[in-house]
């Protein structure tokens, strides 16, 4: 396994891809904070503006597209093996199928991770462009841990797709469209047996991260999407990493 963990690694840091996507977090973010200070010079819109350091580091994911980008490099980083051939000779060495991919995850969370801390600082340092107002909320601490858990499991339910497809182009395809069949047909079954409470796509783990910018959400429904979220983890690692148990390559 800490063979296997060197390898990945090593691919990390030499895929462009990582690279690329990392940049393109910060690229978002500093023109979000340029557009902002340009908004902020109009007199009209100042008003409806927040640009307090909480709600800056709250909305800093969804300012830089962060599920979707994070979402594109993990395809790009499963399929990759699998594209290039070199899987089989991995599998050739006497590697476990289950012990490969697990290590593809760990990968995968470690690069998500190290996006997800550039993105909360990039909005930090960029913020100072349009002189962010207030304090930090001790709140927005506990937001942000739940945000992360949230991508965490957004990027293993990516994983798992890659996994399972190992196809760059049907991979993302899949990331993309995956999400909004699954809401929809959430939103259809509630519309189909009349069911007003509860909201079940309400309970869909890429629809949490709204709700976890919201300095006023309840404990209630942050507990609700904490665990959810652990369980959404769980799930999309397990088929994701026995995906390919039973596959010929």
């Amino acid at each position: 396994m800490n063979k296997l963990l060197k390898y990945e690694f090593h691919k990390l840091k030499s895929q462009k891809s990582f690279r690329v996507c990392s940049f393109i977090l910060v690229l978002l973010l500093l023109l979000s904070a340029i557009s902002t200070k340009a908004l902020l010079g109009n007199n009209e819109l100042v008003a409806d503006l927040d640009i307090s350091v909480s709600h800056t580091l709250l909305a800093a994911l969804t300012s830089a597209n962060f599920s979707l980008i994070a979402g594109i490099f993990v395809v790009l980083f499963v399929c990759d093996d699998f594209e290039q051939r070199t899987i089989k000779n991995i599998f050739s060495r006497g590697y476990s199928r289950v012990s490969v991919y697990a290590a593809k995850l760990v990968a995968c969370i470690c690069a998500v991770t190290f996006m997800f801390i550039i993105t909360i600082l990039s909005s930090l340092i960029f913020g100072n462009i349009y002189r962010m107002s207030g304090t930090l909320e001790s709140r927005v601490i506990l937001l942000l841990l739940l945000q992360y858990l949230c991508q965490l499991g957004c990027m293993v339910f990516n994983f798992a797709l890659s996994a399972f497809l190992r196809k760059t182009g049907s991979a993302i395809a899949a990331t993309l469209v995956a999400p909004m069949l699954i809401n929809m047909a959430l939103a259809l079954i509630n519309s189909l047996f009349h069911i007003k409470k509860p909201q079940l796509a309400g309970y869909w783990i890429s629809n949490f991260q709204t709700e976890l910018e919201n300095l006023s959400t309840g404990d209630s429904r942050l507990l609700v999407c904490a665990a959810l979220s652990l369980i959404y983890i769980t799930i999309f690692a397990v088929f994701g990493i026995t995906s390919g148990k039973k596959t010929e390559f």
